[in-house]
């Protein structure tokens, strides 16, 4: 559905009590319901709040077209919202149908990493998750595309592709998902994918060779624990960052400075903070993640960003309710960000020990 002319709107706090509720049956933690049918116990967690949930199994052939079709339901008045049960994947097929329509989205985190519902505030555990949606409370947040493709967290392309690619292809002989990245990333150290580019963004025009270019749904903050996560999802923006390494272990470097909180900005990225960009490349196509799904895309890649296009039950925040305290530190000497874990962050490691 093409988009709006302007933002959708968040709507009233009115409980929902008409949901379809879209199931991912394969997601990381459809394990947790203990043997009992995952439907069931979302059945039962929905009616403890007085809620019809009409709950259906997708598969991912199937999720854009059932999207499709509760979104309509939806845009008709027989549906109050729509509901994602699974991981970061189901919430990027499914936000791709309701981006800018004004319909409610939920989210039910099943998936492995759920970084979008973490961004949102919202809790890992089913029951918690039901009483969120419950509640009605919605709030606006950004979306982001390539080519017309919805993403919700991030696009990369390079290297990350590749380890998806042949992580999926290890799991599908029987391997756990953490033992097959493993050996994907030992396969990717020996045939590092470097791409040629070629970035307009705005005034800027510049060509890179690198192993790993990420676009991201807002601002990531890329250093420490927090290494990851984005606290804002309402600026409007994408942030771009192409890493300069150019070997396999000055990647692996990279990565492990990162989670050690001696990040350095000007040296080991090229980052730019837009709202649209133009990649090209002499390849026809490019293999591209977003979410964690990989598809070969048409060049030239067209990215930007969606401001308030989703409508997401979330947890309400009182203007009395302190901010996240960060957890790290920004020391600026010259043109050079170096980024520190705080004293706070170092104690919680040694606690931890």
């Amino acid at each position: 559905m093409p988009p709006s002319s302007t933002p959708a709107a968040p709507q009233p706090e009115l409980p929902p009590q008409r949901l379809r509720v879209l199931l991912n049956a394969g997601a990381g933690s459809a394990s947790a319901a203990r043997g009992e049918p995952l439907s069931d116990v979302l059945a039962s967690a929905f009616s403890a709040h007085g809620i019809a949930a009409d709950i259906r199994a997708v598969t991912p052939e199937s999720i854009a077209l059932e999207a499709g079709n509760a979104c309509r339901e939806a845009l008709a008045g027989r549906l109050d919202a729509v509901i994602a049960a699974g991981g970061d994947g189901t919430i990027g097929a499914i936000a791709g149908a309701l981006a800018d329509t004004g319909v409610p989205m939920g989210i039910i985190p099943l998936g492995t990493f759920n970084n979008f519902a973490k961004d949102v505030g919202l809790p890992r555990e089913l029951g918690e998750a039901v009483e969120v949606i419950a509640r009605g409370h919605v709030t606006a947040v950004d979306a982001a595309e390539v080519n017309g493709r919805v993403f919700v967290n991030n696009s990369s392309i390079g290297v990350y592709p590749f380890l998806v690619i042949d992580r999926e292809r290890r799991r599908r002989r029987g391997l756990w998902k953490w033992v097959a990245m493993l050996f994907a990333a030992a396969r990717a150290a020996r045939y590092l994918p470097m791409r040629r580019l070629h970035i307009k963004a705005g005034n800027t025009v510049e060509d890179h060779r690198s192993p790993c270019l990420f676009v991201g749904n807002n601002q990531y903050n890329l250093t420490g624990f927090d290494l990851g996560r984005r606290h804002d999802l309402t600026s409007g923006t994408l942030s771009l960052h192409i890493a300069r390494p150019r070997s396999a272990v000055s990647l692996a470097w990279l990565a492990l400075r990162c989670m050690l909180g001696l990040f350095e900005a000007e040296r080991d990225l090229r980052t730019l903070i837009v709202k649209e960009l133009v990649i090209s490349s002499r390849k026809r196509r490019l293999l591209v993640a977003f979410d964690g799904e990989v598809e070969r895309i048409n060049t030239p890649l067209r990215y930007r960003t969606r401001p308030a296009a989703l409508n997401v039950f979330c947890p309400a925040r009182t203007d009395a309710e302190p901010a996240p305290a960060g957890e790290e530190t920004t020391v600026s000497t010259g043109d050079t960000e170096r980024f520190l874990l705080s004293p706070r962050t170092i104690s919680r490691i040694l606690r931890s020990r």
